[in-house]
């Protein structure tokens, strides 16, 4: 069996909720963040194996959104690829995908990650929209959500992912407290980073053009200063005064750490050198994957 190894790792950087990225697309992210982490590891591009990206909300988008965004990147059109959705496990399981390939002997170097634009996630009607509204007994058509409906809603039961982690600290006896030291901690700990330039090496610097000219954004937005008696002071997100929610146990806030809106890309390059041929250096090695279901 094939040693894998991480020859390069690099992302786009993260913006806010209809934020500095509201009008770059997953397309466009997932093609810079493909030609950064090639050009990091020093590959050339007609040079790679195959490429892996999840991704959930890609209505709108275009036909294989990551085949796009590698023709876009660069990358040759005989060099195939494909996306996946497993949700919030997309970006891991696209790794894991990639040293399993690399492991049979499928190819040498894949190229994988995830991205998400949340910003640019649209809506849609139902198909009934497709053979005309005949007759609409019990009101109008609705507009659906894509963001929340395809990203943030069990489709078993129609509850929000929010609600169901809220329930799910209420039946583990998650406190509130708990939340938000953790909260705390994360949101402190990402702020030092950024300041301190950590996040520089991993970072793809981006140029959007506005009608004020073009910037450059190289660091993630939206990441300010919080404290103890902030969190403590805010609203549940959910449970008992919250409009059309029953009570339940109120663990989670609306604002806890990183904004919950998280477009950009994140991807990884993983492959097989050995040693520095080529000019490719390993960073890391892949010893060993598994896979575990969360609770219902």
């Amino acid at each position: 069996m094939q040693d894998v190894f991480v020859i390069s790792a690099i992302r786009t950087p993260i913006g806010k909720f209809g934020g500095a990225l509201v009008n770059t697309s997953p397309v466009d992210l997932a093609a810079h963040s493909m030609k950064a982490a090639l050009e990091k590891a020093g590959l050339p591009a007609d040079k790679l194996g195959f490429y892996i990206y999840g991704n959930i909300l890609k209505h709108g988008h275009g036909q294989l959104l990551p085949r796009n965004a590698a023709l876009r990147a660069g990358i040759p059109a005989h060099v195939d690829g494909y996306a996946l959705d497993m949700l919030c496990s997309s970006g891991m399981m696209s790794f894991m995908n990639g040293v399993n390939m690399i492991r049979l002997g499928d190819v040498d170097t894949v190229l994988v990650g995830g991205v998400e634009s949340m910003s640019q996630a649209g809506f849609h009607l139902s198909h009934k929209a497709r053979w005309g509204y005949k007759y609409l007994s019990g009101g109008g058509e609705q507009v659906i959500d894509e963001l929340a409906h395809d990203g943030l809603t069990d489709s078993t039961n129609g509850r929000s992912m929010g609600d169901e982690t809220d329930q799910l600290a209420k039946e583990r006896g998650v406190a509130r407290e708990q939340v938000d030291e953790v909260a705390y901690l994360s949101h402190t700990r990402a702020a030092a980073a950024t300041e301190k330039g950590y996040f520089k090496k991993e970072i793809a610097p981006m140029e959007l053009k506005s009608r004020k000219g073009t910037v450059v954004m190289a660091l993630p937005t939206a990441i300010g200063q919080t404290t103890d008696d902030w969190l403590a002071a805010t609203r549940a997100a959910l449970g008992p005064g919250r409009p059309g929610r029953r009570p339940r146990h109120p663990a989670l806030r609306p604002r806890p750490a990183r904004p919950r809106p998280r477009p950009a890309g994140r991807p990884r390059r993983a492959g097989r050198p050995p040693g520095r041929q080529g000019g490719c250096r390993r960073r890391a090695g892949a010893v060993g994957l598994g896979l575990r279901g969360g609770p219902d």
